[in-house]
């Protein structure tokens, strides 16, 4: 295939601006692209439903509606939250009668008031509620630490 000129790939539009030009091809290209990926992060959503995602406004109510809680602080930039994820959502398919939150510290000014309110300083940090009171507290994220953390409270 021989390799196209300046002239070729841009067209001329209106006055003095260049715009690239896109192929039929490409364009479908593209579409399927975009097709696969919102497929891909369906997937992903109805995979991760076993964890529920916190906001600041649902924080309270989905610890009140739930007897037995188990809610992972976390960020988006921190690592070990990042290792243990994949962990808690397979304890969350395993465990049906606990619940699994996650509140991301750093979404929005009001959760991280609830974590400083929690009293978390280091990252990822697990409170297990029970009746809307907090019962246990694990700092870290190792595995082995985390399931003998849950058990203890089935």
């Amino acid at each position: 295939m021989a390799a196209l000129s300046r002239d070729q790939l841009f067209r001329p539009t209106l006055g003095y601006s260049r715009q690239p030009t896109v192929s039929a091809a490409c364009r479908r290209n593209l579409a399927a692209q975009r097709v696969r990926s919102s497929a891909e992060a369906t997937l992903v959503a109805a995979k991760t439903e076993a964890v529920h995602s916190l906001s600041s406004d649902t924080y309270e109510s989905f610890i009140a509606a739930n007897d037995l809680v188990l809610v992972d602080y976390y960020t988006d930039w921190c690592g070990p939250c990042k290792m243990i994820a994949p962990y808690l959502e397979e304890m969350a398919q395993q465990l049906p009668q606990l619940k699994f939150a996650k509140l991301n510290c750093s979404s929005d000014p009001a959760a991280k008031k609830i974590a400083i309110a929690q009293g978390i300083k280091a990252l990822p940090t697990f409170h297990m509620f029970r009746n809307s009171e907090r019962v246990g507290i694990l700092v870290g994220g190792k595995p082995q630490q985390l399931r003998k953390f849950v058990e203890e409270y089935l």
